[in-house]
């Protein structure tokens, strides 16, 4: 997908320290950072995708995607501050959900933290609804945080 001097593209192994860099770029103070080398484990799992949204050749969000049978989970999205709320991350959600469609996937997952309100916002936005919470997932200095299942049908 591109645009005016935006570019989406699918990226694999070798782009895992650009992805662990915007991670970092964009993490709230209690999240665990990734490195280099978790992004790349990660991105080894078969299944699992991973974009890159790129302004003027700059990279500034990513999202991580594994699919497994008609299924998908969206395991990561991180945008860079300055490039939040004006569509980076709905670029990011709709590019990996399309490419996984075509390969079978009829419906995405994701949990999100309690406490993250305006990502919970965002997926609301973007279609998905809550069918499950896990209790005390997340784990915060000051304690645990329920995670909300989200899940959103991707058609036929």
């Amino acid at each position: 997908m591109t645009g005016t001097g935006v570019t989406i593209r699918m990226v694999d192994i070798v782009s895992a320290p650009v992805i662990a860099a915007l991670h970092d770029a964009s993490s709230r103070p209690f999240d665990e950072s990734w490195t280099a080398r978790s992004v790349a484990e990660v991105l080894a799992m078969p299944g699992t995708a991973a974009w890159i949204y790129e302004v003027d050749g700059d990279p500034v969000g990513f999202v991580i995607v594994r699919s497994a049978a008609d299924e998908c989970e969206i395991l990561m999205i991180s945008v860079v501050r300055d490039h939040r709320r004006v569509g980076v991350g709905q670029g990011l959600v709709e590019a990996a959900l399309e490419a996984a469609q075509r390969t079978g996937v009829r419906r995405a997952y994701l949990e999100v933290a309690e406490d993250n309100g305006p990502t919970r916002a965002f997926y609301a936005f973007l279609g998905f609804s809550e069918v499950g919470l896990r209790r005390g997932y997340y784990r915060r200095d000051d304690g645990a945080v329920d995670a909300h299942i989200l899940a959103r049908d991707l058609g036929e």
